[in-house]
Order: structure tokens, then C-alpha cells, then sequence
């Protein structure tokens, strides 16, 4: 397999700000000495473009740290744009050895605030409100590389890098609504409580093309409270948790699309406390696995899938192969985490090759397994799979093994080729191409024969006349075009806003109430709509004859 740090980070290509169409660019140190001072003198719509090398962080960077909202004197609230002149590898932000996060977002930063191409490295963490005491007590904060407390900013081509903190050892989120967009970002070595590489507690995340490896003490995601996030061909490999899951752990809402989920390990030196999960751990909450490779992983219980205490978990054209449990469940379990009284949970497989078949399943009390149509456990042909490598030959202390990619493509006899069902698949695979190809949709992330996507294929949910703004104009266009035979939107995948594969009066209310003031509560939170320009991550028969300006 291509590694994915050079299809996403190395490959980065020297930019300049105005190629945004930047109001204006400050250079560092061309302009100003330093980051803070740029960031500082920066008007809303600025760049700051930082030229390479190392710029040690004392206190976190902060766009709008003089911003007081109870201060009507004090600077408004700005968005700007913070950019490596010529990406991770030759730019670095590494906060010095003192408490506190490289990066916060805590004054409601939309989606025009933008950090692109540094490694962000060496954070620890930052105090947020209520944890504060929390915090005394651990001595780590929140958020090592990225503090983001009801804010929405844009992360792209980063590497989150050697962070530490008690929660979201790279990223930490928590959000009231829309939180951060991350894109093209590798998430490694980063280690925490919870969350290692990212954490959201409260929000609505969308991350796309990230890596994360080598993350340890915790689940690389880790995903609580009234949460919805979306990953769409990220890869997540060679991490190393704890009892709860070594890749992703879920308690609520996740749509994972065309991802790879590959040799993540739950460990634990607690007999008492089963670690389970290594690739994903569901508690409660709902999640949807669509077009994934999951194989490789590794726990006592559900070394592929774990799920429990009320999880209802859906797993459609899917790979599940190779997954180890040194106890039960190779591929899934689903069993009580507290036996008294047991919570029901539940997964649906659909379409999917997983080894073993229902035999690869563990399902204990109070669950339930739906074998649904199209399932195999025939040997899915994968390229290579990936290894631990013990190079220093220490068989007795595995926590010195390096992880080993493979190549997770399909070979050209594979049975998963086009052996998928089109409905709720991925319009886009793991390497960026279009589902389906000729033969039909294929089986786990990679598709055989794709073709490269359109370049825009991204829109605004709500936003039905392609205006690049959602209005009350485009619920009037929806509703004309429902009961009076008026024009058809020029996007009905962005009129379709609960994203259900039909435009309906649904879509029309769920519109008003965004914009009418519900979007302070269920529908950023739950919905997870009005996104700020992304595509449509799984198949319907809707389309677009047109699409929005903007930069997806």
C-alpha cells in the first residue's frame, strides 16, 4: 500500500496565500518576527504565511485571544488563515515543555479560520472551563496539539505529532455544534487517557484522507457524549489502547466510509478488565461502518468489532479478515460490558466478507446479529496484510514492536469485487476514486477499477439553488418544486438535507429549523447537517446538475 503520510502530507506542494484569495498576507518573518505578533496585527479574511523551520510555542497560539465577549471594547472576533510557506515536513510549531496546548480555538472560530501544513508537536494540554480542577489533579490538560472548545476551524496537511494530555492527546473537541473539519492530516504518537490522537466530547466532526498511527494508552479516536462524527478515507493502524478499544472508540454517533481499521491493539494489564475492541469499540451510541477494511487487529473480545451496553452498530460492504482475540470474537463480539442487568446491543452485517462467517462472531447475552444478504467468508484476496515487526527480537515486550503496513488493495480474482449493493455505499473509496466502477461496488475500502471523482462534487446541505448560502429562498425552491410542479433544484443531494435518499417535507422543516435557531442544539448536533461544503460521503440516486463556489 502507498503509504498514506506520502499520498496526503509528503506530497505537499508549496502554496502561496493569495491562491485563497486572502484579503491580505503577513509574512514571518518576512513582515513580523513572530507567529504571535503576525496573528495579532492579522485582520478577519488575513494570511499569515510562515517561511520554514522550528518556532517555539510558549503560550498557545490563539487567533483571537484579545477577543472578550462580554467586552464590547475588546477586538471582534476573526477568522484568518495560519499557513506553512512549505509544508509539515520543513515547518514545525513545538510548544516548549510547559503546560498547554500548541493551538486553541475557544472563541467560536468558524470554518474560515484555517491552520495549514505544520507539524504541530510537543503540547500538553490546556485548561477548559470545569476541568479545571480535573486537570490539577492528572497534571495534564486537554487537547495536546489542538485545544477546540465551541469552535469550527479548519485543520488541513498537519502533522499532530509527540503530544500528551489527558483527554485528546493530538486534538480535543468539544463543541455545542458544528465543530473542526479535518483534512490530510496524520495523527502519530500521540498518547493520552482518552483519545490519543483525537478526542471529541460534544460536536459534530468531520475528518477526511487522516492517518493515525502509532497513538498508544488510548483509543486513537475516541468519540462521547452527544457527538456525530464522520471519517471518510482515513486510515487508522498501528495504535495501541487500553480496555477500551485500540483503534476507534464509539459511545455515539460515527459514519465511517471507505476507511482501513488495521492492526490496532486493546491491551491491558488488568485481568479484571477485559480489553476489548482492538479495532473498534462501540459503546451505546450508533455506528456505521460503510466500505471498510478492518483486519489485523487485536484484543481479548471482539478483536475486530466490540460492541455493548445498548451499541447499535451497522457493517455494510465490508472486510473483516485476520482479526485475532486472544479470548473470543475473532472478527465480532457482542456481550455485556456490566452483567447486571445486561443492555441489549446489536449489529446488522450486510454484504460483507468476514472470516469465518457467523462463526467469526461472538454474540453473548443480550445481543443480537442480523446475518442479512450478501455475506461470505470467503478469503477476500488482499494484497499484503500488514505485521507487527519484533525487530528487536524481545517476543516478551511487545510494546517495542513496530507496526508493519500492508498493501490492503484487492487482488484481480478477489471475490469482494463488485460483490457490494450500491445503496448507502461510498461514492468515493479510499484512494479518492469513484464508486461504483464497472464491475459494481467492491468490498472494503479500495475499489478495483475506479475512476478518478469529478473535481467538485462538494455542495451545502440546504443550500438546493446552489447560491452558496443557505436561505429561506432554497426551502421556498424545495417546496415549489414538491407541490406546485416548480423547477427542479439545480442540487437535489443538497436539498435532500437529512440525507435519506429523497427530498421530502423533512428536508423542508429541517431547513427552517436551522435557520430559524435550532441549530444552536439537535440539528448541527444530531443531524450533523449544514456542513460547510462537503460531498455526499454515501450513494443515492440524487444528484447535482450544478455546484456551489466553494472549495471543498
Amino acid at each position: 500500500m502507498e503509504d498514506a503520510t506520502v499520498r496526503l502530507r509528503l506530497a505537499f506542494i508549496s502554496i502561496s496565500c493569495l491562491s485563497y484569495g486572502f484579503a491580505a498576507t503577513i509574512r514571518v518573518p518576512g513582515d513580523l518576527p513572530t507567529i504571535r505578533e503576525a496573528v495579532d496585527a492579522a485582520a478577519s479574511g488575513d494570511c499569515v504565511l510562515v517561511a520554514p523551520g522550528e518556532y517555539l510555542i510558549g503560550d498557545p497560539i490563539d487567533f483571537n485571544h484579545h477577543h472578550d465577549p462580554e467586552n464590547p471594547e475588546s477586538p471582534a472576533l476573526k477568522d484568518i488563515a495560519l499557513v506553512a510557506e512549505d509544508g509539515p515536513a520543513n515547518t514545525a510549531l513545538r510548544k516548549v515543555p510547559i503546560l498547554g496546548s500548541v493551538l486553541n480555538f475557544h472563541h467560536g472560530e468558524s470554518r474560515a479560520s484555517l491552520v495549514e501544513g505544520f507539524t504541530i508537536d510537543n503540547g500538553h494540554g490546556d485548561v477548559v472551563d470545569m476541568w479545571e480542577t480535573i486537570q490539577e489533579v492528572l497534571e495534564r490538560g486537554f487537547g495536546g496539539g489542538i485545544s477546540c472548545f465551541n469552535s469550527s476551524p479548519t485543520i488541513k496537511n498537519c502533522i499532530i505529532a509527540r503530544n500528551d494530555a489527558a483527554s485528546g492527546g493530538g486534538m480535543w473537541v468539544s463543541c455545542r455544534f458544528e465543530g473542526p473539519r479535518v483534512v490530510g492530516c496524520l495523527f502519530s504518537e500521540n498518547g493520552a487517557g482518552s483519545g490519543s490522537g483525537i478526542f471529541v466530547r460534544d460536536g459534530f466532526v468531520v475528518m477526511e484522507g487522516c492517518e493515525f498511527l502509532g497513538n498508544f494508552d488510548a483509543s486513537a479516536i475516541g468519540i462521547e457524549g452527544p457527538s456525530s462524527m464522520i471519517l471518510q478515507g482515513c486510515i487508522i493502524h498501528g495504535n495501541t489502547g487500553g480496555f477500551l478499544g485500540g483503534g476507534v472508540f464509539c459511545n455515539s454517533s460515527l459514519l465511517a466510509v471507505s476507511c482501513v481499521i488495521a492492526g490496532n491493539k486493546a491491551v491491558t494489564p488488568w485481568p479484571e478488565m477485559p480489553a476489548c475492541g482492538g479495532g473498534l469499540f462501540a459503546w451505546g451510541g450508533s455506528t456505521t461502518l460503510v466500505n471498510c477494511t478492518i483486519v489485523d487487529n487485536a484484543a481479548m473480545f471482539g478483536a475486530g468489532v466490540f460492541g455493548t451496553n445498548s451499541a447499535l452498530i451497522t457493517c455494510r460492504n465490508s472486510v473483516l479478515w485476520g482479526n485475532k482475540a486472544s479470548e473470543d470474537g475473532d472478527q465480532i463480539a457482542l456481550m455485556p460490558y456490566t452483567l447486571d442487568p445486561p443492555m441489549p446491543c446489536s449489529i446488522d452485517v450486510d454484504h460483507c466478507i468476514v472470516e469465518d462467517g457467523q462463526d467469526g462472531a461472538y454474540i453473548g447475552r443480550a445481543g443480537s446479529l442480523a446475518w442479512l444478504d450478501g455475506n461470505s467468508r470467503s478469503d477476500p484476496l488482499i494484497q499484503q496484510q500488514g505485521y507487527w515487526d519484533d525487530r528487536l527480537g524481545t517476543p516478551e515486550e511487545p510494546s517495542d514492536d513496530v507496526w508493519m503496513p500492508g498493501d490492503y488493495h484487492l487482488m484481480q480474482s478477489s471475490p469482494a469485487i463488485g460483490a457490494g449493493v450500491i445503496t448507502g455505499a461510498g461514492i468515493l473509496d479510499f484512494d479518492g476514486l469513484w464508486r461504483p466502477d464497472s464491475q459494481g461496488v467492491d468490498l472494503g475500502a479500495y475499489e478495483s477499477n475506479g475512476e478518478p471523482a469529478p473535481l467538485q462534487i462538494a455542495f451545502n446541505r440546504g443550500d438546493s439553488n446552489v447560491d452558496g448560502v443557505v436561505t429561506i429562498s432554497d426551502a421556498v425552491l424545495v417546496l415549489r418544486y414538491m407541490f406546485s410542479a416548480g423547477r427542479t433544484p439545480l442540487c437535489l443531494d443538497a436539498a435532500d438535507v437529512n440525507d435519506n435518499g429523497s427530498v421530502d417535507l423533512g428536508d423542508v422543516l429541517l431547513s427552517l429549523s436551522y435557520m430559524f435557531g435550532a441549530h444552536s442544539g439537535f440539528v448541527y448536533r444530531m443531524s450533523g447537517q449544514f456542513v460547510s461544503c462537503e460531498p455526499d460521503h454515501t450513494w443515492d440516486a440524487l444528484t447535482c446538475e450544478s455546484y456551489p463556489p466553494c472549495r471543498f
